[in-house]
């Protein structure tokens, strides 16, 4: 606030100032804001500092303000003192600056204004509506108005263009990797999510990430031929990666089947050589284990009561 003295004028029924047009039944001991302290505002014309980046917009260089808006004014039992307002709270407002003294920030974007006066709106609805309602904007359509809202412009489109379609649904990372077969490469070149939450499984974990599956789509059809002959490609090396793979289990399958035999004939050797087997005719018998090898004999191990 560019605070100054007061001029104040005596008047009837107390102290008013000139410049601010609030007045007093005693001379006051603030500063006078220096622009006149008002309570309406044309807003044809007119808007506030506080307006300024609701409405995508800024000042221009050596704009002045006009007056003070000051929407919580307090006036004690409404009286006015010589035709002006009573003193009370003018530190819960903001500076008043011409329209014309303003230019828009983005001028990519559609009309802003403010949030509650687009919601109120029966034939427009947000893309956070389309979202929960499993909608999107039919092709071609733009939208045509945004209000500025805690993550950034929130587009508004007509009722008669959208349609049912999943274009404005998130999807997380790993399901797009999944659904349309995307590499780390193809990632990097689709670039930055859309959205970061916070992990909802765990505080400490990876931020989820969540892409627009419209996006994706588009992305995906300006690079359509690439996209074909990278699914070609893959296609390619997820078969010979399951032949490997099968190879691979064919080749540990013999190498166990072979290790096994080996076990078998050198358990058979160790039997021979034990001093507690003996060979007849009929063939060899073991005083410790007649009948057949103990549990994991030779498979796991050889057999524990061997003595040479």
């Amino acid at each position: 606030m560019n605070e100054q003295k007061h001029i104040l004028k005596k008047s009837s029924t107390g102290w008013c100032c000139e410049t601010c047009h609030l007045g007093w039944k005693r001379k006051p001991r603030s500063k006078c804001i220096g622009v006149p302290v008002r309570q309406t505002i044309d807003l044809n014309s007119e808007i506030t500092e506080y307006a300024l980046s609701q409405l995508n917009r800024r000042l221009l260089e050596g704009a002045s303000s006009i007056g003070y808006y000051n929407w919580h004014y307090t006036a004690p039992n409404g009286v006015l003192l010589g035709g002006v307002l009573t003193s009370g709270k003018v530190n819960q407002g903001s500076f008043i600056y011409l329209l014309s003294d303003t230019e828009l920030v983005d001028k990519t974007i559609p009309p802003a204004y403010f949030f509650p006066d687009l919601s109120s709106r029966k034939n427009l609805i947000s893309v956070t509506a389309l979202r929960k309602a499993k909608q999107q904007p039919k092709q071609d359509a733009r939208p045509v108005a945004c209000a500025l809202q805690f993550h950034g412009w929130e587009n508004f489109y007509k009722l008669e263009d959208t349609e049912e379609g999943n274009r404005l649904q998130y999807i997380t990372k790993t399901r797009l990797k999944d659904t349309y077969c995307l590499s780390k490469g193809w990632l990097q070149k689709l670039g930055d999510p859309d959205l970061v939450l916070p992990n909802p499984h765990y505080k400490r974990g990876v931020e989820m990430q969540l892409y627009l599956v419209g996006r994706v789509e588009d992305f995906l059809k300006e690079r359509a031929e690439e996209y074909a002959s990278w699914l070609e490609r893959r296609d390619r090396l997820v078969a010979n990666s399951k032949h490997l793979m099968l190879y691979q289990s064919q080749k540990n399958r013999v190498k166990q089947q072979h290790t096994q035999k080996n076990r078998v004939k050198q358990q058979h050797k160790m039997c021979l050589c034990c001093a507690y087997s003996a060979v007849f005719e009929q063939g060899m018998i073991c005083a410790v284990h007649p009948l057949e090898f103990p549990p994991g004999v030779p498979t796991d191990f050889y057999c524990p009561d061997y003595i040479d």
